[in-house]
Order: C-alpha cells, then sequence, then structure tokens
C-alpha cells in the first residue's frame, strides 16, 4: 500500500532539516525444503516516523535466494518512497547493490547483460520501478547485524538501525499471507 497522506507530510516536513533513511531487507528460511519462504521489509525513517512495509513471495522449492527477495524488497521500496523525498537507502546484499548501480548508471542495455543473469524477470520488474519513480534511490552498503556496534558515524548508525528495522520486519514477514504474483517481468 502507498504511504498514508499523515506519513507523507511528517516526511516533507522532516525532510526539510534532516536526512531520511530507509531500508530494504530480504529473508529466506527453509531453503532446500518442501516449505521454503521468502520475504522482504522494509523501513522508512526508523528513528522518527518509522514506517515498516513487509511481504512474503511466492517461490518454488530450488528457487529460494537472499538476492531474489533482496532484490524484490528494492522493487518495493522504489514503488513506495516518492520521488520528491530524498532517502539514504541501505542495503546489505551487494549483489543487489550492483544490479542497481548497473541499472542507474545503463538502464538495460541493449547488451542484455543483466537479462543473462538469474532472475532477470526480478531484474526486469527493478529496472520498471526505477522508470516509474524516475529518480534513483541513494542505494549505500551497510553490513548487516552490527546495529549495536558502537560507532561515532552518525550516518553509518542510521544506515545500521534502518536496516535492522527492515529485517525485523522481513523476519516477520514468514508468517504473512503471500504477495499477489507479480507477472510483468
Amino acid at each position: 500500500p502507498p504511504l498514508s497522506r499523515k506519513h507523507l507530510k511528517l516526511l516533507r516536513k522532516r525532510m526539510i532539516h534532516h536526512t531520511i533513511y530507509s531500508a530494504s531487507d530480504g529473508s529466506v528460511l527453509r531453503a532446500g525444503t518442501m516449505d521454503p519462504s521468502s520475504t522482504f521489509g522494509i523501513t522508512i525513517d526508523p528513528a522518527s516516523i518509522n514506517v515498516s512495509h513487509k511481504g512474503k513471495i511466492d517461490i518454488r522449492q530450488g528457487e529460494e535466494s537472499s538476492l531474489r527477495v533482496e532484490i524484490e524488497g528494492l522493487i518495493q521500496a522504489y514503488y513506495l518512497i516518492p520521488p520528491d523525498i530524498p532517502v539514504r537507502h541501505a542495503v546489505d546484499n551487494k549483489g543487489t547493490i550492483d544490479i542497481h548501480d548497473h541499472m542507474v548508471r545503463h538502464g538495460l542495455r541493449s547488451d542484455k547483460s543483466l537479462l543473462k543473469q538469474h532472475y532477470h524477470s526480478s531484474i526486469r520488474r527493478l529496472h520498471a520501478a526505477m522508470n516509474a519513480r524516475g529518480t534513483p534511490l541513494t542505494v549505500v552498503h551497510t553490513l548487516s547485524h552490527l546495529e549495536h556496534t558502537e560507532t561515532t558515524d552518525l550516518d553509518l548508525r542510521e544506515r545500521r538501525e534502518a536496516l535492522s528495522t527492515a529485517d525485523a520486519a522481513a523476519s516477520d514477514a514468514h508468517d504473512a499471507h503471500l504477495l499477489p504474483i507479480d507477472t510483468s517481468g
């Protein structure tokens, strides 16, 4: 679901004097079993407004992949975060960041190199989400599970906290109902 008017108003007011941090994270449980679970979590501004979103995607045995649900989380972040709200978006999966940054620089180039990778339909959907938003998210690699590690770097601390909150949302989503299957990719 889109952000509420109240959340949009609060974020637009807060962004005037503060950096808005967001994050997306994926989670895979029971990989290699007959009952795998793949989920994602997203958070926006956990230090103040704390908007969270989560989802569970339909997968078949053998399709379990952290990369796939990390891409799904980023797709959903692109649709959730309005283009007029700049964010520093934390992601812990380097593969997802590499795919994202490649598309920011080159799009889906005519050589179709990205479409030769696993999960090419998710990559196409990410590209569509990026185009729909029009403005790329500032995606920053952030190591996960370090939110309790002391640092004087405020940016790093805020990204770690956002990632921790997104991770918790992804974990909670394992008990959720499946999202409708997106066949647009």
